[in-house]
């Protein structure tokens, strides 16, 4: 580690000034820092550094939801920092350990917790810069949920009447202009793209030859005899060869799961393409419909601008910490590309002082903790760190919030040691709509007032690409009318109860793919054809025998095309993986045998050496 005397005597003046004005200082750099992170208000009721001791206590610490005006998205009663001094002056944040307790989630606020527009807007243009795949991933994602999230109409029964008596019903279609054809071209293209590169992935790792050399390794070396104390040495260089075999079965391991990574991300395309065909069904439907005079609500808008806030908030849960990574922490490179920093050498004497490069930022572990009434929250945060390819460690979280058997959890991984693998899985279970953050979403005329949720979202984001996938349950939906008008609409989406969301999005190479839909249209269809009453319904049905007729081979093509690639990478996916495990089982069965041969010949050694003492 290296000093020159000028940055020396500039941390001393620097540390002096701390001393003096340190309450305010550390103030002022948590609220900031926290402003930037969280893009929300951030305050400190007190700050207390104390040099001397080198500790850092922050107390009253409360962080605003960005998505929440009037409520808060945590807050820490105390929190613990030990400070390394020597760090410090050397211009690094460096601890052992940070003990943040207190700590309750989703409380409400008297103020907006907003920040001013200007705060956010640079803010925003920082992340952009950062670059990675996920801030364009968050844009995408938040733009499909804003075009389908509209103000949802408000519907009276006179509207409908005086519709449905001026309306044409001359049926028109034109195949050549249909979206669901061109939907279902789009949606075969994409499969068949996703398909080969897994396909050809799969090929290219050579997964069956590798494994049958692995294995023909592991029963080679598993001949290797132990009959007396002259063999062991080479029955232990056996294993040091099984031990070298281990880990090239374990790559190979690590290789198949990459691979079924991917399949999962085909499966989750390959399950949202009947509901993508549904919904161009719906708008061809609607276009027929259109053309007569009689402009219906359609049931896919309907359902689009109910589950869209529903699904972009929480997946923003998982987006918002890969999209801080990619803020704050480089990816690393492999082994053999790292080279070592150049010096900045200026004017001056230089004070060297030895021990290891140490990363400007680094807390080793965090314990997290609080509780009230009827609600538990833990967890710890390990290795947090800027630069990983110092520490070597990937950077780890989990929380958990537990009220009453009912869960929250967010597990965590940024792994930037040696190029970009981070993960963020969120386990929602039974969890109360306003402890979930989904309660109060306005949809004009009323609001979701609660709900029980359940949701199973993976966002991963690597150097090649960002993909979130996402499930989300709802039950015990209630909505709340904020006017007493009149409104069908109203009384349609108050029946639904119950909603399952299924979301997928990826972006690579610069383009970006996102489908959302749920089970809801089903629902939403039947009430609207109530309400249009039977001629409506009449038509309805009849424009879409059309286009379904219409269009039959291409939607039947596109869903059998796709359950068919899945079953041949599932088949794929088993053989690699079947030839991995067989492989690493055959590895530690030699092992474990010459272990054996070996023990039972120094336990024979030992026991004859014994008795000749004896005699």
């Amino acid at each position: 580690m290296m000093f020159r005397k000028g940055g020396l005597i500039a941390a001393a003046v620097l540390a002096l000034l701390l001393f003096f004005l340190h309450d305010y200082a550390a103030k002022l750099v948590i609220v900031s820092a926290g402003e930037a992170v969280f893009k929300a208000k951030v305050s400190v009721k007190k700050a207390d550094l104390k040099l001397l001791k080198s500790v850092l206590l922050i107390e009253g610490m409360v962080v605003a939801d960005k998505n929440n005006e009037f409520r808060n998205l945590f807050e820490a009663e105390k929190i613990y920092i030990g400070l390394n001094m020597t760090d410090i002056l050397r211009g690094k944040f460096v601890t052992e350990k940070v003990e943040i307790t207190g700590v309750s989630a989703g409380t409400q606020r008297r103020n907006s917790g907003f920040l001013p527009p200007s705060r956010v807007k640079k803010i925003k243009e920082e992340e952009k810069r950062s670059g990675g795949f996920t801030a364009g991933l968050g844009e995408s994602l938040k733009k499909k949920a804003v075009e389908e999230a509209g103000t949802i109409p408000v519907l009276k029964a006179a509207e409908i009447a005086e519709a449905v008596k001026k309306a044409d019903f001359k049926a028109l279609i034109e195949p050549d202009k249909m979206a669901v054809k061109r939907k279902a071209g789009e949606l075969a293209a994409g499969a068949d793209e996703k398909r080969e590169k897994i396909l050809k992935k799969a090929e290219s790792i050579n997964g069956a030859e590798r494994a049958a050399q692995i294995r023909k390794r592991a029963e080679e070396l598993s001949s290797v005899r132990v009959s007396s104390a002259a063999d062991i040495p080479q029955a232990q260089k056996a294993l040091s060869e099984l031990d070298e075999a281990l880990k090239d079965a374990e790559a190979l391991k690590k290789d198949a799961a990459g691979i079924k990574k991917d399949a999962e991300d085909f499966y989750g395309y390959s399950r949202s393409i009947k509901g993508e065909i549904d919904k161009a069904v719906e708008e061809d439907t609607k276009l027929l419909m259109e053309k007569t005079g009689l402009n219906f609500i359609s049931a896919s808008s309907l359902e689009e601008a109910l589950i869209g806030p529903i699904w972009l908030g929480r997946i923003n849960s998982a987006m918002d910490i890969l999209k801080m990574a990619d803020k704050y922490v480089p990816g690393g490179k492999k082994k053999e590309q790292r080279k070592p920093a150049a010096v900045q050498r200026g004017k001056g004497r230089e004070i060297l002082y030895s021990g290891s490069a140490r990363p400007k930022f680094w807390v080793k572990k965090a314990d997290v903790s609080g509780s009230g009434e009827k609600y538990k929250i833990a967890g710890a945060l390990n290795d947090l760190a800027f630069e990983q390819a110092i520490t070597g460690k990937p950077s780890k979280a989990r929380i958990k919030y537990d009220k009453a058997g009912s869960f929250y959890t967010i597990d965590a991984v940024i792994d930037r040691v040696e190029s970009v693998n981070d993960s963020v899985l969120v386990a929602i279970k039974n969890l109360d709509a306003k402890d979930a953050g989904v309660s109060s979403i306005d949809y004009g005329k009323f609001v979701l007032e609660g709900a029980i949720i359940d949701a199973d979202i993976k966002a991963y984001n690597t150097s090649e690409k960002a993909r979130v996938s996402a499930e989300i349950n709802l039950k015990n939906m209630v909505f709340k009318k904020k006017t007493g008008e009149e409104d069908l609409i109203f009384d349609i989406v108050n029946k639904i109860g119950a909603v399952k969301i299924r979301v997928n999005a990826e972006i690579k190479d610069g383009r970006a793919s996102v489908s959302a839909g749920s089970d809801a249209v089903s629902a939403i269809s039947r009430g609207l054809g109530k309400i249009y009453g039977e001629k409506a319904a009449e038509i309805e049905a009849a424009a879409r025998r059309s286009v379904m007729n219409a269009a039959g081979p291409d939607i039947s093509g596109v869903i059998g095309g796709s359950e068919k690639s899945a079953g041949d990478i599932r088949a794929v996916i088993a053989g690699v993986d079947g030839a991995a495990g067989s492989a690493v089982s055959d590895i530690e069965k030699a092992k474990k045998k010459i272990s054996a041969e070996i023990d039972r010949v120094k336990k024979e050694q030992g026991g004859s050496l014994l008795k000749g003492i004896m005699q």
